[in-house]
This record gives C-alpha cells, structure tokens and sequence, in this order.
C-alpha cells in the first residue's frame, strides 16, 4: 500500500510558505511584467501583428504611394508612436500606453477614421505567448518567495 503521512513539521511548512505568500511585497513583480508587456508592444512594431497573432492589415495603393521613400512600416512614419510607447506602475498594476493622441486610431479606428478608409492595426494587449512569459515569470517569482 502507498501511504503518504502529512507530519507536524509538514503542515508547519505549509503555514510557513502560506505566511510568506500572504506577506509578499508584489511591486518589483508588478514592474517586471509592465516592462516585458512594454516590450512585446515594442516588437509588434517589427512583427507587424497584432496581440492576436493576425497580420496589421496592409495599405491602400494610394496610400503607399504617398508612403513610398517616407518611411520603413507601417505605424512607423517618423518614430513617434513607438517611441511614445511607455510603461508605469504601482504596487498592483502596470499601465502600457501612448499619450499621443492619434494613438488609438491606430488600435480602433473611430466610426469617422473607418468610413474615411482607416483599418485597425492594434498593437497593444497581450498575446498567448506573451501570457505565457507572463505566467512563466510569475511562477519564477512565487517559487523565489517560497524558498525559506
């Protein structure tokens, strides 16, 4: 017969280990995954996708004749919307946005933007496997605090 026997010394590591967990100062935690969502917004720039994996739609023919020699992708005229992508934080949550503001036209066009020919190229929000650095690092960090 298999047996397993849950000791005293057993059930004052699981108190020990829940103690610690219940104590856990989260904030480095909160900042590490704001920086990685921060970068993954910053590479959609290069992958040309969306958080869900679908390609940015591309241009109309009149538009990247106008584009052409202008600059090198899309979303990416002279810099400014990648480079006004930023990250802050609190102790419980990290915020990934642009202040710039035709930054959300690019991620839902309005009624107005889309009847004019504007199509969505989101870029921000996370990815399954941008969850899934998410997930692993947080896991990394609870298996940290739990080491006595």
């Amino acid at each position: 017969m298999l047996q397993f026997v849950a000791t005293s010394e057993f059930f004052d590591l699981a108190l020990l280990q829940a103690e610690r967990l219940a104590t856990l100062d989260t904030a480095d935690l909160v900042e590490d995954m704001g920086e990685m969502v921060e970068e993954q917004t910053r590479d959609r720039f290069d992958t040309k996708e969306g958080p869900d994996g679908q390609p940015w739609v591309d241009w109309t023919p009149a538009y990247a004749a106008w584009r052409a020699g202008r600059g090198d992708g899309k979303l990416i005229l002279g810099g400014d919307l990648l480079d006004s992508i930023h990250m802050s934080a609190t102790d419980s949550e990290a915020t990934i946005g642009s202040e710039l503001i035709y930054a959300g036209y690019h991620q839902n066009p309005s009624a107005r933007s889309r009847r004019r020919g504007a199509k969505a190229r989101p870029y921000l929000g996370i990815s399954l496997d941008d969850r899934s650095a998410i997930e692993s690092r947080v896991g990394e960090f609870l298996m940290e605090a739990m080491v006595p």
